[in-house]
C-alpha cells in the first residue's frame, strides 16, 4: 500500500489536491453518530434503559460505548479533507487549528455550565466539571491536526503505535485496572479534584486522552487514504474494510491478551477495536452512498452531520434546561416534590402510552432525537451550516 504524504516544511502549503472531495457518506456517518449520542444521553428515565443503551459498567463494551469513539474517528477522517480544502500555508493552518480548538473547548465548558438544578453547572462553581466530550474532541483534534501538518502517513502510524504502547505501559505498571486504583483515575483526582464527572474516574480525563488521540490518528489515516486521487473507489473501500476487519479482530485479541477494553479509561484495545468498527461503518456508508449513489434515504443523517456540533450542543442545553425543577407535586407517599418540564411531559404523555417503562423511556429518547433531526433538516433546507 502506498503511503500518502503531507507537507513537512513549516511554511509549505499542503500538497494535496485543492479540489474538495466532500464525502456524503462521511456526513451521513457523522449524523448517525450524533443521533446515537443524543439517543443514549436522553432516556425518559435512567432507571429504565435497555442494556445495549447503557455504557459498560467497567471492563467490556456495549453498542453505546461505540458512539463517542465513532465521532472521534470521524473527526480524524475529516482532517485531511478540511486541510486540503483550505490549501493554506502551515503557519496559517496552525492558527485555524488553535481557533477551532478554543471554540470547541469553550463550547464544552458552556455546556457544563448550564444548570439542571440548584447545585449544578455555573450555580456550583466549586464542582463545575472541567473535562467533557467537546473538551476531549478539542484536544484530540488539536494534536492530530497539528501533527498532520508535519508528518507523513507512515510516520503518523508509528506515532499512533507509540502513543498507545506508552499509554498501555503506564496503565499496566502505574497501578491496577480497577475503578479506584487505575493511574488515570489517580491523576484526574490529583488535577481536577471535585471538578470531574463524579466520585470516581472521569470518562474524559487527562491520561485517558492518549487513547482517544489514537482513535483520531486511526481516522486521519483512513481519511488520508480516501483522499488519494490515484486510487479507484474499489481500492479505497477494499482497504477501509480490510482495516476494519483487522482492527476489530486485533482489538479483541488485545482485550484478552494484554489489556481489557474499557471506554471509561479508553484502553488501547478499546481504541483499536472501535476504530476497526468505525472503518466498517464508514466503509458500508461509503459503498452505499458514494459508490452506489443511494443518497436520498440518508438526507436526515446528512443534515445532522453537516451541523453536528450545533445539534449536539443544542440537544445538551435543551436536555439540561428541561430538567430544571419548575413544577410542584407530591409523591404517592404525600411528600412534596419539584420537577422539571421533562418529567412533566414524560409522566403525562409517554408513561401512560406504554405498558413497559423501558419502552416508554426509549420512546422519549427517540422523540428527542426526532425533534433535533427535524431542526437539522430545516437548517439543511435553509442552507444554514454553523461551522466551528
Amino acid at each position: 500500500m502506498a503511503t500518502p504524504s503531507l507537507a513537512t516544511g513549516p511554511t509549505a502549503a499542503l500538497p494535496l489536491e485543492a479540489r474538495s472531495q466532500r464525502l456524503v457518506s462521511l456526513d451521513a456517518f457523522r449524523g448517525a453518530t450524533i443521533a446515537g449520542m443524543i439517543l443514549v444521553n436522553n432516556p425518559g428515565s435512567w432507571q429504565s434503559v435497555y442494556a445495549p443503551l447503557r455504557h459498560a459498567d467497567w471492563h467490556g463494551v456495549t453498542p453505546t460505548d461505540w458512539v463517542f469513539p465513532f465521532f472521534l474517528f470521524i473527526v480524524g477522517v475529516a482532517i485531511p479533507f478540511s486541510q486540503a480544502k483550505r490549501h493554506a500555508p502551515t503557519g496559517r493552518m496552525i492558527g485555524v487549528i488553535l481557533r477551532r480548538t478554543a471554540i470547541l473547548f469553550g463550547l464544552g465548558l458552556l455546556l457544563a455550565s448550564v444548570p439542571y438544578n440548584s447545585t449544578s453547572g455555573i450555580l456550583s462553581p466549586g464542582t463545575l466539571r472541567i473535562p467533557g466530550v467537546l473538551q476531549r474532541i478539542a484536544i484530540c483534534y488539536m494534536v492530530v491536526a497539528t501533527l498532520a501538518l508535519f508528518v507523513r502517513w507512515r510516520a503518523m502510524a508509528w506515532i499512533g503505535v507509540a502513543v498507545l504502547a506508552a499509554y498501555t505501559g503506564m496503565m499496566l505498571w502505574g497501578g491496577d485496572l480497577s475503578r479506584e486504583g487505575n493511574l488515570a483515575h489517580q491523576i484526574d483526582l490529583a488535577v481536577f479534584g471535585k471538578h470531574g464527572y463524579g466520585a470516581y474516574n472521569d470518562p474524559e480525563g487527562l491520561l485517558s486522552t492518549l487513547g482517544s488521540i489514537g482513535t483520531v490518528i486511526c481516522g486521519w489515516m483512513v481519511g488520508t487514504w480516501l483522499r488519494q486521487p490515484d486510487r479507484s473507489a474499489g481500492e479505497k473501500i477494499a482497504a477501509v474494510m480490510a482495516f476494519g476487519v483487522i482492527g476489530t479482530c486485533l482489538g479483541i485479541v488485545l482485550h484478552y491478551a494484554v489489556i481489557p477494553m474499557n471506554k471509561q479509561i479508553w484502553t488501547a484495545s478499546f481504541t483499536i477495536y472501535t476504530a476497526g468498527l468505525g472503518c466498517l461503518g464508514l466503509g458500508v456508508s461509503y459503498w452505499v452512498i458514494d459508490i452506489l449513489g443511494y443518497r436520498r434515504w440518508a438526507t436526515p443523517l446528512v443534515a445532522m452531520g453537516m451541523n453536528a456540533i450545533t445539534i449536539f450542543v443544542l440537544a445538551g442545553i435543551v436536555g439540561r434546561l428541561m430538567a430544571i425543577p419548575m413544577f410542584s407535586g407530591t409523591r404517592p407517599s404525600g411528600e412534596a416534590i419539584r420537577f422539571g418540564l421533562k418529567t412533566y411531559l414524560y409522566d403525562r404523555l409517554f408513561v401512560p402510552a406504554f405498558s413497559s417503562p423501558f419502552n416508554a423511556s426509549l420512546a422519549w429518547a427517540i422523540a428527542f432525537v426526532a425533534g433535533f433531526t427535524l431542526l437539522a433538516l430545516a437548517m439543511h433546507r435553509a442552507k444554514i451550516y454553523l461551522k466551528v
